[in-house]
């Protein structure tokens, strides 16, 4: 299982997350941030951790410039060859795809998020079977579906790391998420053990909070 930790691109966290443990990290973006493009992708391609995606900021897509930071996003995952992850909370996966659409990515690598408002149904159907390739995040489907470990096991089953190039590994209840795991109900050793059986491919991202992010590798390492 390749795992991946997550947090901003600054030179000193990337250090840290590598010299604990990580090989590979998801990088977190603020529209802060991104006024500095350049030393972004400086920082990242001179970092020992591999980048293997970037996270869009949270932010209200109705506001006029939110366009601008996307793609200033896409860019950096473009530049740096890492899948660019398409999520804004609190907007649902599908008016995300509405926004900002497979046509307008620039990067060779993309997928989008799925938001606790949208159901299992939606999430094969119009997303996946659409060409809309799927960050899955744990916590996310366990709110939005009680059979969740059934829907896990049955699209790493049917799908490859093409479709589905992200895991975001989680926990949470059915009413929050962002916990750090094991404080939650999310089953992740069976997770985790669904993740090998299928020979999946992608990159499981430990998403914890950020005093967390060492014990969770140590936990995931402990399952393994």
């Amino acid at each position: 299982m390749k795992i991946a930790g997550k947090c901003k691109p600054e030179k000193h966290l990337l250090r840290e997350l590598y010299n604990k443990g990580y090989e590979n990290v998801e990088l977190y973006l603020t529209k802060r941030m991104l006024h500095t493009r350049t030393d972004i992708i400086t920082v990242c391609e001179n970092a020992k951790i591999n980048i293997v995606s970037v996270h869009t900021p949270h932010m209200n897509l109705d506001v006029d410039e939110s366009m601008k930071y996307f793609k200033q996003t896409d860019l950096i995952a473009d530049t740096l060859d890492a899948t660019l992850v398409l999520h804004s909370n609190p907007y649902s996966t599908f008016s995300l795809i509405d926004f900002y659409p497979p046509e307008k990515v620039e990067s060779n690598k993309f997928a989008y998020e799925n938001h606790p408002d949208v159901s299992s149904y939606f999430i094969e159907n119009y997303q996946i079977e659409r060409g809309n390739p799927l960050v899955l995040d744990t916590a996310h489907l366990h709110i939005a579906e009680e059979s969740y470990m059934n829907f896990i096991e049955k699209i790493l089953k049917k799908y490859t790391e093409k479709e589905i190039p992200i895991i975001h590994l989680n926990d949470g209840t059915r009413t929050k998420d962002g916990l750090n795991l094991g404080e939650g109900e999310i089953k992740l050793e069976k997770i985790i053990q669904i993740i090998q059986k299928c020979n999946y491919n992608g990159y499981v991202v430990l998403e914890v909070p950020t005093k967390d992010r060492y014990d969770a590798l140590n936990t995931v390492k402990n399952i393994l």
